[in-house]
């Protein structure tokens, strides 16, 4: 299942913004500081804007602050105009995917030891 359409744009003269439109099936931005990923049929795991944020700034040199809109249900990564700015968009996109992907191997991880010890 698709997790985002996306769209690309400039937010003022030198930043770049990108906006991930979620699959609400998949992934629900719940508020503007929360996005709740589903891992099966019962299961979400909820990722803070802090923790994108934090990460990207590591990765991404030229990177300026991500966004949660729960109305639209749309992730925004902004991103200051370089001459990489096509390899920083690409690679901002694949590493908030890689967060979802680890939160959920660790959640899975979790879930499997905890029915263990009941």
């Amino acid at each position: 299942m698709k997790l985002w359409d996306f769209k690309i744009g400039r937010s003022s003269k030198d930043t770049y913004r990108i906006i991930l439109k979620s699959n609400p099936e998949v992934l629900k931005v719940s508020n503007q500081y929360r996005i709740d990923y589903k891992i099966s049929e019962s299961e979400e795991v909820s990722i803070d804007r802090c923790v994108i944020n934090s990460y990207l700034k590591e990765k991404i040199k030229n990177f300026d602050e991500v966004f949660f809109d729960p109305g639209l249900n749309v992730i925004e990564i902004y991103i200051r105009d370089n001459p990489n700015i096509r390899s920083d968009i690409e690679l901002a996109v694949r590493e908030i995917r890689n967060i979802l992907e680890e939160e959920k191997r660790k959640f899975i991880g979790i879930g499997a030891t905890l029915e263990k010890l009941l």
